[in-house]
């Protein structure tokens, strides 16, 4: 009966698990008012992407936080991108939120479904945001967080991204 319980209850993590170390491809975004992007141009950088909507408090508050680490950290090589995924995110509601917080940093908006094809996150997972995804200089997402993870406490969240960014950061790609 035990190794049964232990079987489903492994089965139900599997389940809900996402891949990781794995490449991050391509992400279009487009960024109001200036056009297409994409993550990938952004390899050979430390890339934290955040998956984030334009009216959760959470994520508000995660900008400020990360517009602070990208200014300390960009010439070690960060770039920080905020995504807004939802459908009411739309070019109005994202200029306004540039506009309210002044992120330091490229924010624009993604389509859901690439979104939840790259994050390997489902519906079922019941997913909360913001969505953090670090990326190393190779273009591998090396881990992922949801709002409600511990990395992303509110109290501890800058501390707890910059120790995260620095496994990254100080690693230097190796030479061809």
């Amino acid at each position: 009966m035990f190794k049964r319980i232990v079987l489903i209850a492994a089965m139900a993590c599997s389940a809900f698990a996402v891949t990781v170390p794995r490449p991050a491809g391509d992400i279009p975004f487009t960024i109001p008012g200036k056009g297409a992007d994409n993550v990938s141009k952004y390899r050979g950088k430390v890339v934290l992407l955040m998956a984030f909507l334009t009216t959760c408090e959470h994520c508000q508050a995660t900008t400020k936080v990360l517009t602070g680490i990208q200014n300390d950290y960009r010439k070690m090589g960060l770039q920080v991108i905020g995504l807004a995924f939802r459908e009411d995110d739309d070019t109005a509601a994202v200029q306004k939120f540039i506009t309210k917080f002044k992120p330091g940093f490229p924010v624009g908006i993604v389509d859901a479904n690439i979104l939840a094809q790259f994050s390997q996150i489902t519906a079922e997972m019941r997913p909360t945001a913001p969505m953090l995804f670090f990326i190393d200089r190779q273009g591998l997402v090396q881990s992922q967080y949801l709002g409600r993870d511990a990395l992303l406490e509110e109290k501890f969240q800058d501390e707890n991204i910059r120790a995260k960014l620095l496994q990254y950061l100080v690693k230097r790609p190796p030479k061809k």
